[in-house]
Parts: structure tokens; sequence; C-alpha cells
């Protein structure tokens, strides 16, 4: 088995599943899971809650700019549900 397999992280969400390599990844995994959870002005609610910018946020979502670890950190302290998704990873 490679490197990067061996690296994977997997993470199952309902019946989709995930493979995180890198935080690229990551980032498009919590836009999906910040998407189920508000239907409008998703980023703009996100920025609020976590008090940043309104362009770092819409970059995560329209550019697909990967998100910091003081974001997540954030975002994490925010959102339960990202807290659990984080949490689950780490402890696989």
């Amino acid at each position: 088995m490679s490197n990067s397999k061996k690296h994977q992280i997997w993470c199952e969400i309902g019946i989709d599943k995930f493979i995180i390599e890198n935080n690229k990844d990551l980032t498009k995994l919590l836009i999906k899971c910040l998407s189920a959870h508000y239907k409008r002005q998703i980023y703009q609610n996100v920025a609020l809650k976590i008090d940043a910018s309104l362009y770092l946020t819409r970059n995560w979502f329209q550019k697909g700019t990967p998100i910091s670890a003081y974001h997540l950190l954030l975002l994490m302290r925010e959102y339960d549900f990202i807290k659990e998704i984080v949490e689950e990873m780490v402890i696989q």
C-alpha cells in the first residue's frame, strides 16, 4: 500500500464517503455540511458566526481556497456538527 493511501482519512457522513488527503478536501467536506445547514446566504452567516471577513469566507465557497487551522478551530467552536466530524477524523 502506498504512503498516500496510508495517510488518507476516511470520513463517513450519512451515505456519502469522503477521502480527505489534504486541507482542500477537508474544506470541500465542511462546505458541503455548511450548505446543508444553511439554505441561503451561507458564507455571510458563517462570516458573522466566526467573526471573519466576507471576502475570506466567500473564497472558501466560491474559489475553493482551503480553510486555515485557526478558522477551522473557530468553526469547531461555533458548530457542533463540524466539531464531531473533526473529532471523528482525529480518533481514527
